[in-house]
Formats: structure tokens, C-alpha cells, sequence
């Protein structure tokens, strides 16, 4: 009887000792094991297993995007994750990106076996203690919106930052308890640094109504993307051609996709005209619409550094969603975001080189893919100013709970997320609603509770 093959990747090597020895049987062997994303990918490459069993927090690359080039690669392959996490946003990503089956490391001698089963035999498993988190969660693969996945997406990214900051801090500290001032210096700068560009991002996002839920018509396509990209650019001056055409009345795109879709490359090409500094700066955004299938393409070009001056990092961040370190660079703000979104909406994207230097990025889609009735049509044409009633359902969630008094902690065990996401939420209210501190956040929710 020819035997299952697994090839196992986690970090610990203790960890991975043990699964080998529950999982060598007469029908099933072991035939690889990595400690790192990048060894493991590699590994399922050259041995072609029949399933990966795959540990979430791995280094160099994590988990979810070692799955998600698994699947991309190899679609018949199974992939079981293994995590310690219950957050349900997490193990719902997960699945969304081609795992098949999620187990906690907590019950694995129990779980491993039955989802290995499950998976043979073409059936999704996840470990008995989430399935109620993923159910009273209610979300579903199939039924998360868009604002679902640009709200988690959006809180990764903000994780990032607080993961970077976090650790300098911790270090900067350990370094002054050694009375290494210099040293510490360098690491307290980061952090500053880290805090300044996080700032950066959520003023970015959010400052001028980031989660408008209202779609734009046809007629005010030019209207509203010249006052994005006045949002991003800010004080520099960089002139913004802005040409659209085959749109009329009849055509809507929702505003919260078109304002993910532009913000970030907008950002990204002023980054790239910066660095290179040519005699005279540009950008040329064009907005069309393809029929009969009311295609909508963007295309976004600039004569800054082309694709081989910028980072990998930008290039993988557009081509496969890969996250942006914020140690590097700013110019990958919200970049991941644009593949996500275009696989949501059936989408694709190009990246080419310009003629006559630079870069340039075209994305597409049929826009009644983007049309879901969760995004309302509220207005012809959204007003880009910042507005108080311009809430998340999330938002308004974690909002009323705060006003109840309820600590973050709390909060999150209730709506069965992550404190680091309760966190953002809270920070990203503040920001949004233009208040100095909690305290205030609380006081305005206790006035506009029903409004909010």
C-alpha cells in the first residue's frame, strides 16, 4: 500500500519531533520537516508531498502566505494549519487562502489524525473548539464583504507597526538598563520612526472618510479620485493628470474599493517620483470602462524610479499580497491590500515599465462583481471630509461596548477578536472622530449612541 506522504513545517523542532512520531504509521509517513516559511516552501517544491501540515507563526515567512503559495502552485495539494491562536479572524483568513483543514496546537494528538482523514477524503476540518468562534462569528469564506477584508487587512498592517515598535522599545530599554546610550539611542529612533510612519498611515486611510460605504457614479469618477489623491499627496507637489472615460450615469463603483484601490498607489508612485527626482514630476491616473462586460481598468503611471530601482518588497507586495515590512520603507502602505482585493472582486493586476521612465500599474475588474449589497448606494458622490457618523458596523460594536465600560480585553472576548484588533479600532475612532484621548472617545459615544 503506497503511503500518505507529509512533510511538516513548524519552528520548533521539539514540536516537530513529536508530530513525526504521532504520525509515522503503516499508511502514513513523514518526509520532510522545515523551520522556516522559506525552507518549507522550498521543501514542498522539491518533495511534492501529499499533505503539509503548516505552523501559523513560522519565520522569514509566515504560514499563511507559505499556504497561499502552496495552493497557488499546487491546488491539489491538502495543507493542515496548526496554531495556538483562537481568533477566529485569523483561522477564517486561513481557510480563505486555501487551508484545508485548522488545527490548535492544544488538542493535536486528538485533531491531527481526524483531519488528515477529513482532508483525503475532500472535506474541510477545523478543531472542534472553533468551529462554534467561526460560526457565531458568521463568517464565512463566502460571505465576508469587502469591508471585512480591507478591516482585517488594514489591522495586520497596523499590527506590523506595533510589532516593530513594541521590539525596539523592549530593546532600547534593555540597553539602557546596561547603560548603553548609544546603542539605545539607535533603537529608541526606530521606534520613533515606526510611530511616526503608523501615525502616517492611519491618517492616510482614515482622515478622509476611508470606510465610506457609498458608491460613485459614473459622472463623479474624476471628482472624487482628484480629491483622493489630494488627500494622499498633501503638500507635495506633484501635478495629477486625471482622464476617464466609457463611464454614464449607469455605472457605480463602491467607494470603499475605489478609495483601497487608489490611495496606496497613489502614495506609492509619489514615493517613487521622490527618490528620483526628475526635472519634471508627474502622474497619470486613467479611469475607463471596457463593454459589453463593464470592465473597469485603472492604470496609475509615473516617471519616478522604475520597477527595478524599487524595492522586491513593492513588487511582491502587488503581485501576491506578500505584507510590507515597516522597518524599510513607507512606499508599501496598503499594497497587499490591492491584490486582496482584486481576487475578492475577480480582478488582476500588470506592472510595467514606462517608455519613457518609471512605472506604471494597471488593475482591472468586472465591476458588477464589486456591486454586493452590503455596500449600500447612500449618494451620487461622497464627500471626502471627515465625518463623525462615518462608522464601521465593527466600529459602532466596539464603540457601544467602551461606553458601557467594558475594558479592551473584554471587548474582545466578546466580539471574539484579537486585543491588538480591539486596539486598532479604538485608535483608527479616535483618529477618525478627530479626539485627544479614551477618555473623550467614551464621552462621545455616550452622546451619540444611537448615532453611532
Amino acid at each position: 500500500m503506497t503511503k500518505i506522504r507529509i512533510y511538516l513545517a513548524d519552528d520548533h523542532a521539539l514540536i516537530g519531533d513529536a508530530l513525526k512520531n504521532l504520525l509515522e504509521s503503516e499508511r502514513l509517513t513523514v518526509v520532510g520537516h522545515a523551520l522556516d516559511g522559506k525552507t518549507a516552501l522550498n521543501g514542498v517544491r522539491e518533495l511534492q508531498p501529499d499533505i503539509v501540515v503548516m505552523d501559523i507563526g513560522m519565520p522569514i515567512m509566515n504560514g499563511l502566505t507559505v499556504t497561499e503559495r502552496i495552493k497557488a502552485e499546487f491546488p491539489q495539494m491538502k495543507v493542515i494549519m496548526l496554531s495556538m491562536n483562537i481568533d477566529p479572524d485569523i483561522i477564517v483568513e486561513a481557510l480563505g487562502l486555501g487551508a484545508d483543514a485548522f488545527v490548535s496546537k492544544t488538542s493535536v494528538a486528538s485533531s491531527l489524525l481526524e483531519a488528515i482523514d477529513a482532508v483525503i477524503e475532500g472535506r474541510r476540518y477545523t478543531s472542534p473548539e472553533f468551529e462554534g468562534l467561526i460560526l457565531e462569528r458568521g463568517l464565512l469564506i463566502e460571505d465576508q464583504t469587502l469591508e471585512d477584508i480591507l478591516d482585517r487587512a488594514l489591522a495586520e498592517i497596523v499590527g506590523g507597526f506595533c510589532h516593530d515598535i513594541g521590539n525596539d522599545l523592549q530593546v532600547c530599554l534593555l540597553l539602557l538598563k546596561d547603560r548603553k546610550y548609544g546603542k539605545a539611542q539607535k533603537f529608541g529612533s526606530n521606534a520613533e520612526r515606526s510611530l511616526r510612519g503608523l501615525h502616517q498611515f492611519v491618517r492616510q486611510f482614515y482622515a478622509g472618510g476611508g470606510f465610506d460605504l457609498s458608491t460613485v457614479r459614473g459622472a463623479s469618477i474624476e471628482t472624487v479620485v482628484r480629491g483622493i489623491c489630494r488627500h494622499v499627496l498633501r503638500d507635495q507637489k506633484i501635478p495629477v493628470h486625471i482622464e476617464s472615460s466609457g463611464f454614464d450615469e449607469g455605472h457605480s463603483v463602491p467607494s470603499i474599493l475605489l478609495r483601497h484601490l487608489i490611495t496606496p498607489l497613489v502614495h506609492n508612485s509619489a514615493e517613487a517620483i521622490t527618490s528620483a527626482k526628475p526635472d519634471k514630476a508627474g502622474m497619470w491616473l486613467t479611469l475607463s470602462v471596457e463593454k459589453p462586460m463593464k470592465v473597469l481598468r485603472i492604470s496609475v503611471e509615473d516617471n519616478g524610479i522604475g520597477w527595478n530601482g524599487r524595492e522586491e518588497m513593492i513588487e511582491k507586495a502587488l503581485k501576491t499580497g506578500q505584507a510590507v515590512s515597516t522597518k524599510k520603507s513607507d512606499r508599501g502602505f496598503g499594497l497587499q491590500n490591492i491584490w486582496r482585493l482584486l481576487k475578492r472582486v475577480g480582478g488582476d493586476i500588470r506592472l510595467s515599465e514606462r517608455p519613457n521612465g518609471g512605472a506604471q500599474v494597471e488593475i482591472w475588474f468586472e465591476m458588477r462583481h464589486a456591486d454586493r449589497e452590503s455596500v449600500k448606494d447612500q449618494s451620487p458622490a461622497p464627500d471626502l471630509k471627515p465625518s463623525k457618523r462615518n462608522l464601521t458596523p465593527r466600529q459602532k460594536e466596539v464603540l457601544r461596548l467602551l461606553a458601557e465600560g467594558r475594558s479592551m480585553k473584554e471587548v474582545a472576548v466578546i466580539l471574539h477578536l484579537s486585543p491588538r484588533t480591539v486596539a486598532f479600532h479604538k485608535y483608527t475612532m479616535m483618529e477618525q472622530l478627530k479626539l485627544r484621548s479614551g477618555s473623550e472617545l467614551v464621552q462621545y459615544a455616550l452622546k451619540n449612541l444611537t448615532a453611532a
